[in-house]
């Protein structure tokens, strides 16, 4: 009896760290969709898009259209990405500079041209300020921003400040680095707010 309570102990703890080694993994990662269509519009089913690591060289992955012309990867690791597209019939596109942020899915759209699938179209992606695949907002914060920016405390979360629809107190000197940060969201409480770190529930309820 022992034996078999220690093996579904040892099951349950397996499946727990599978599930948060997956869920942190989902927690990191961005997405990429679109849609495939021919010079006069027509959506392009069964297309070959080859998504390529910029930053490696390594081909993240392949996938193809589905009927209705889209494409949709998910799980991929922030950075620039390359795009070649492939189809019969139609010359070969290869999107450059196509950028996936942390918890974003970006929509690269590409229209090919007939002609020789031997023949390579060269196209460099233009990032939009609206994203139509989804309608969850937020800012990504590269490291740029962390070394250049000066923070009156050491605190990462005061700069939850920069985006859009977020207001708080300035800081208090006197705390010599060891202030808080109270930060509201769209007029919501600071309690409303929750943090993760990767992909782990790191919220203190009991001081909000």
């Amino acid at each position: 009896m022992q034996s078999v309570q220690r093996l579904v102990a040892s099951g349950l703890l397996i499946s727990f760290l599978f599930v948060v080694t997956a869920f942190s993994q989902g927690a990191q990662t961005g997405g990429l969709t679109g849609v495939i269509t021919d010079p006069a519009g027509a959506v392009v089913p069964n297309a070959t898009i080859k998504i390529i690591s910029e930053n490696t060289g390594n081909a993240e992955r392949t996938i193809n259209t589905d009927s209705d012309g889209s494409y949709s990867a998910t799980l991929l690791p922030p950075g620039m990405y390359r795009l070649q597209i492939s189809a019969a019939n139609f010359k070969q596109s290869q999107v450059t500079g196509v950028q996936v942020r942390l918890n974003e899915t970006a929509r690269q759209d590409v229209r090919l041209e007939v002609g020789n699938v031997q023949e390579r179209v060269d196209i460099e992606a233009t990032p939009s300020l609206i994203n139509p695949a989804s309608a969850v907002t937020g800012q990504a914060i590269d490291s740029a921003t962390f070394q250049r920016l000066p923070l009156a405390s050491p605190n990462v979360l005061f700069l939850l400040s920069l985006s859009t629809g977020t207001a708080g107190e300035p800081t208090d000197v006197r705390t010599n680095g060891r202030g808080g940060a109270d930060i509201n969201v769209n007029g919501g409480r600071t309690s409303n707010n929750s943090i993760s770190l990767e992909g782990i529930n790191v919220n203190d309820f009991n001081l909000a």
